[in-house]
C-alpha cells in the first residue's frame, strides 16, 4: 500500500491486517531519483470498526482520522503525523509509536 491516498475516505470494517502503509521515491520523467518522498494519507479518513492489527505504517499522514473501535494490536506506526493524544490512545490499545529514526551520517 505504498504512498497510498485515502484521505477522508469511509473505511468502516476495513480489512488492513498486516497491511504495510510507506512513502515511496519520487523520480523524475527521466527516471532519476529526486530525493522527494510521496507519502500515503489517512488524513481526516474514517476507520471505525477495522482492523489494522499488525500493520506498519511508516510516514503516514493521519491528522483528523478516527480510530473508533479499530484494532490496533501490534500495528507499528513510525514517523507518522498525528493529532494531539492520539500516539499515547493508540499506544494503550496495543500499538507501537515510534518516531522516525535519525538518518546516518
Amino acid at each position: 500500500m505504498d504512498a497510498t491516498n485515502f484521505e477522508k475516505c469511509v473505511l468502516k470494517n476495513a480489512d488492513f491486517r498486516r497491511a504495510n502503509f510507506r512513502p515511496i521515491e519520487v523520480y523524475s520523467p527521466e527516471g532519476k531519483k529526486t530525493g522527494q518522498l510521496w507519502s500515503p494519507s489517512l488524513a481526516s479518513a474514517i476507520m471505525t470498526d477495522s482492523d489494522m492489527s499488525d500493520a506498519y505504517l511508516k510516514q503516514v499522514n493521519l491528522k483528523g482520522t478516527d480510530f473508533g473501535g479499530v484494532n490496533v494490536t501490534g500495528t507499528k506506526f513510525v514517523g507518522c503525523d498525528m493529532d494531539d493524544g492520539v500516539a499515547e490512545k493508540l499506544t494503550e490499545q496495543g500499538a507501537t509509536v515510534e518516531p522516525l529514526p535519525a538518518p546516518a551520517t
